[in-house]
């Protein structure tokens, strides 16, 4: 009986250099995948970022609009601010308001005690006269000094 040696040494580096093959084309396999996934979460975050954008300057827009309108309210508030202190200043000035009789008779009082006088003189020959009156209208009191 003879024997045949066979030499797998050969076969088992083969076996395992194809094996490094494939586990080297799954490696690489993985990582393309990997970079086609990156890529297209990139692009999609990309798009993404492009509608926010728009967004943005859409509603910065519509704030612009927003924020005249929103001057307006102000100034309307001012303007309601400012008559409602007028308001409940005539209010106040009512309930210290006096009866008529009360306010006339104060009238003729400080009338009287109140003559503006206005001066005038016209000469004639050697005699000067001179008018004194009160400036009110309804007054009819007049002086004439000669």
């Amino acid at each position: 009986m003879t024997v045949i040696k066979v030499n797998l040494l050969d076969y088992r580096k083969l076996k395992r250099i194809m094996q490094l093959q494939k586990e080297l084309l799954l490696y690489l396999l993985g990582i393309s995948f990997a970079l086609v996934a990156i890529g297209i979460v990139w692009q999609n975050q990309n798009n993404r970022i492009k509608e926010v954008n728009s967004e943005i300057t859409h509603w910065n827009v519509e704030l612009k609009k927003i924020d005249k309108t929103v001057k307006k309210v102000d100034e309307a508030k001012a303007k309601k601010k400012r008559i409602t202190h007028i308001l409940k200043s005539i209010k106040i000035l009512k309930k210290k308001q006096t009866d008529p009789a009360q306010l006339l008779d104060e009238i003729n009082k400080n009338r009287r005690e109140h003559k503006h006088k206005n001066m005038f003189y016209k000469q004639n020959a050697d005699t000067q006269i001179t008018k004194s009156a009160s400036l009110y209208q309804d007054a009819k009191l007049s002086t004439y000094n000669i």
